[in-house]
């Protein structure tokens, strides 16, 4: 018994139609009769609105399917189209240009590529107390961001400090003074504030609502009569 695989078979154009369409549409492409071979690629591409349920007949569709009939015939069928149809030929038909991956430090991953980033811009500026203000707003982030990354285990200023060096090589170096904890405050803040709201009762939480419209008013008419 001869089993045919599919790593012997030619490769899917198109792998969500299926290969009983590919070889429809390759035998399309050998019919003679010009009538025929049009009726038997108009029930070609009948069938594969019915491979997608989900496509309502409308030009759009109509557009894509037949499009992607000639793709999978390479452009080697002889049909007519509806009028509004347009099919993009073979030349116009340009594969996107492939994004490079950004090169990161597989060390520092888990601080993100975009903290390396800010690093760099931190590292270029002239300027001794703009660079520190913008190292120590770094630094508060990626601890902020270690914190979430290990769970709060083994995080310390003097770790993150060291990182920030070793990533800058040594052009951002924060003091034994500075602490890193300005992020992580306002973040525990926020907490604090969500965690206590919903622990108030619902009456509780519309009276703060209705204190704060109140407040809102009595400013207006203060300030604007």
């Amino acid at each position: 018994m001869n089993l045919e695989y599919n790593s012997h078979r030619e490769p899917l154009i198109i792998p969500e139609y299926g290969r009983h369409v590919q070889k429809l549409v390759e035998h399309a492409i050998t019919i003679k009769d010009d009538e025929q071979r049009q009726l038997f690629v108009d029930m070609i591409i009948h069938m594969m609105y019915q491979i997608i349920p989900s496509a309502r007949p409308s030009k759009e569709v109509s557009e894509r399917l037949w499009n992607h009939i000639m793709r999978i015939a390479d452009y080697k069928l002889n049909v007519s189209p509806p009028e509004d149809i347009v099919i993009v030929t073979k030349e116009k038909r340009q594969k996107p240009h492939q994004m490079k991956y950004p090169k990161a430090d597989p060390k520092y991953r888990h601080y993100g590529y975009h903290v390396q980033q800010l690093i760099e811009k931190a590292s270029a500026l002239e300027d001794p107390e703009k660079r520190r203000v913008f190292a120590n707003a770094i630094g508060s982030y990626m601890k902020m961001a270690a914190r979430t990354w290990s769970h709060e285990q083994f995080v310390n200023d003097e770790m993150i400090k060291n990182d920030l060096r070793t990533i800058s090589n040594k052009q951002l170096d924060l003091g034994e003074e500075s602490t890193l904890d300005y992020l992580g405050n306002i973040q525990h803040v926020q907490q604090h504030r969500k965690k206590s709201h919903k622990a108030l009762s619902p009456s509780q939480q519309h009276a703060g609502k209705g204190k704060n419209k109140n407040r809102k008013r009595n400013f207006k008419r203060k300030y604007t009569n």
